[in-house]
C-alpha cells in the first residue's frame, strides 16, 4: 500500500510527558528521527535520560 506516510521519516513531539515519551520511544525504534519539545526543558531532559528498555 502507497501512502504519503511511506515518506514520513521525521517525527515531531509536543509533550515530553508519560504519553510524548512512550510516542517517542516507539517512533526511533521504528527508525525514525525524532525530535521532542516541551516547555519544560526538565521535562524533554528526563525522557532523553530514561532508560525504559
Amino acid at each position: 500500500m502507497d501512502s504519503d506516510f511511506d515518506s514520513i521519516s521525521t517525527l515531531c513531539i509536543v509533550g515530553a510527558g508519560a504519553m510524548g515519551r512512550g510516542i517517542a520511544q516507539i517512533a526511533a525504534l521504528a527508525g525514525l528521527d525524532v525530535r521532542l519539545f516541551d516547555a519544560d526543558a526538565q521535562a524533554v531532559r528526563a525522557a532523553r535520560n530514561s532508560d525504559s528498555r
